[in-house]
């Protein structure tokens, strides 16, 4: 099976009106059950996958997924290029909730987690190299996407990859800071490293959706508020996901269809973990300037804000 892109992402994201000819698969693999049922779909042409990494119920804590055979399981049915979405805790201090980035270097803090396919005995040993954790073309693809669709994001970041589920206390996100980390979160590992032991472009689109523990403000928010908020931006960011599939081209991304791949986008951002306490003032502010790597450049582009 031919697949143009695999989403890993929360639950809700398991019934999907703008995909079409959707069919869902239950998947064995030798690592035991995947976190769900694999649903698979067309839009506009491309195949799409989409696993739910807590489970369709988000009853698997961060420590619990069965990152193996989830990330086996897509590679079975032909997933090459798979997007991980994660919220995420805003370490650096232009790490704000609201900011959407595409990190590229990670520090795992995990613990106990069966985090390689060489683990099964008798299994040749793999030592991939993980110098860049993430693909820079899938990378180059989200980044490209997200610049012909007006939307802002973060080129670059190091998230930092904890236990869970907890939250993380102030001492240890200041410690994670000194170690060079500018977000913190739970499911980037080992889920990046087996796509790599699998030969699978694996890239991140981290959703800051709080302060981490001693950085900065927290603003309160009501769940009302967060999905009135979220739905602004379902055209905008359902551009970033039509422009990123393959056969996408320059030129205009047809406005139905990007309010499809945004309908997809804005499963993905409700269904993220700690919703409750996370996606707080998101706001758009249309003239914002266009960040990369913590820097600011001039630009004209559409992009999030925190509104405190």
């Amino acid at each position: 099976m031919k697949l143009d892109l695999a989403i890993v992402g929360g639950s809700g994201l398991y019934n999907l009106p703008a995909l079409r000819n959707v069919e869902k698969q239950s998947i064995s693999t030798p690592f035991g059950a995947p976190s769900s049922m694999v649903t698979i779909g067309e839009l506009d042409g491309a195949r799409i996958a989409f696993l739910a990494r807590h489970g369709e119920d988000h009853t698997i804590a961060p420590h619990r997924v069965n990152y193996r055979a989830n990330v086996w399981a897509l590679h079975h049915i032909g997933a090459r290029r798979m997007l991980g979405v994660n919220a995420v805790g805003g370490i650096r201090d232009d790490m704000a909730p609201g900011v959407v980035a595409v990190p590229d270097q990670i520090i795992d803090y995990t613990h106990g987690r069966l985090d390689s396919f060489s683990d099964v005995e008798g299994t040749k040993v793999e030592h991939v190299d993980f110098t860049e954790p993430y693909s820079s073309g899938l990378r180059s693809s989200v980044l490209d996407a997200a610049a012909r669709a007006n939307f802002d994001v973060v080129d670059g970041g190091c998230y930092g990859a904890t236990q869970g589920p907890r939250l993380e206390t102030r001492a240890e996100i200041a410690r994670m800071r000194r170690d060079g980390c500018d977000l913190v979160g739970m499911t980037a590992m080992p889920e990046a490293a087996l796509a790599r032991e699998l030969k699978i472009d694996y890239a991140c689109l981290a959703l800051v959706a709080n302060w981490a523990a001693g950085c900065g403000g927290v603003a309160s928010i009501s769940i009302e508020e967060i999905f009135a908020n979220l739905e602004s931006l379902i055209l905008s960011g359902g551009l970033i996901v039509a422009h990123a599939l393959p056969h996408q081209t320059t030129g205009a991304v047809n406005t139905n269809r990007a309010r499809q791949a945004g309908a997809i986008l804005f499963n993905l951002l409700r269904s993220v973990n700690f919703l409750s306490t996370c996606l707080a003032g998101f706001q758009i502010h249309p003239g914002r300037s266009v960040r990369q790597r913590g820097n600011w450049t001039t630009g004209s582009r559409r992009g999030l804000s925190p509104s405190r």
